[in-house]
């Protein structure tokens, strides 16, 4: 059974919107990462029940990081996660994204934190995948991206009116709840993150010294 998973409907309300957030996918079925969510992953939506934000490409456009409305259900079904979302139809990018959305252009794909997601033993299969934020994007929805920043998605959730401290049960490792724990974890989250841009940058830079030798 196939199914549409790259269209996000606009609904006759207006500001609402709704299309598959995760489709499930398979051992050969994967996604652009070579991975795949199946009805078994976790997105831990009961850790943390609140709404997610709602951003263009996850902050990674010329335009940086914006919130352009909030995720309001999460739904399972068959075939994958069917999300629910209300754009702020203040924002200036409404219209361009209500015209985006009448030319089918747009799909969803959602996002996590790296050192919260979790693989089976195969490496592909994404065994639990929190669900931080969802973005409109006009790549396939089952290419999905990863929030690399918590400070930046700190500050998105507060754009929608979240908390930072609505967040911590999900930022935290079990039994760190505590404020002091809260911070540490978050300094070496920010270590994490730099050691994984450093990895990226020298892998991009011996990709381009290997194509210069073959010159």
């Amino acid at each position: 059974m196939t199914m549409d998973t790259t269209a996000v409907k606009l609904s006759a309300a207006g500001g609402i919107i709704e299309g598959w957030g995760i489709p499930f996918g398979s051992p050969t079925h994967l996604d652009r990462h070579g991975e795949y969510f199946d009805a078994s992953t976790d997105l831990a939506l009961n850790v943390f029940p609140g709404p997610r934000p709602l951003l263009i490409s996850h902050g990674t456009g010329p335009e940086g990081p914006v919130v352009v409305g909030r995720v309001t259900d999460v739904e399972k079904r068959d075939l994958g996660w069917w999300v629910t979302a209300a754009l702020d139809q203040a924002s200036p990018w409404f219209d361009r994204i209500k015209a985006a959305l009448a030319r089918g252009v747009l799909s969803f794909s959602s996002a996590s934190l790296p050192h919260l997601v979790q693989k089976g033993p195969d490496g592909k299969q994404i065994t639990r995948w929190p669900l931080i934020e969802l973005s409109l994007t006009d790549r396939p929805a089952s290419s999905d991206a990863r929030v690399v920043s918590v400070r930046s998605c700190l500050e998105h959730y507060a754009e929608i009116g979240v908390s930072a401290s609505a967040l911590k049960q999900l930022i935290l490792a079990p039994g760190e709840a505590e404020e002091l724990d809260y911070l540490a974890q978050l300094a070496r989250i920010d270590a994490i993150e730099r050691r994984g841009q450093a990895q990226a940058a020298y892998k991009e830079f011996t990709d381009w010294a290997r194509a210069f030798d073959r010159r």
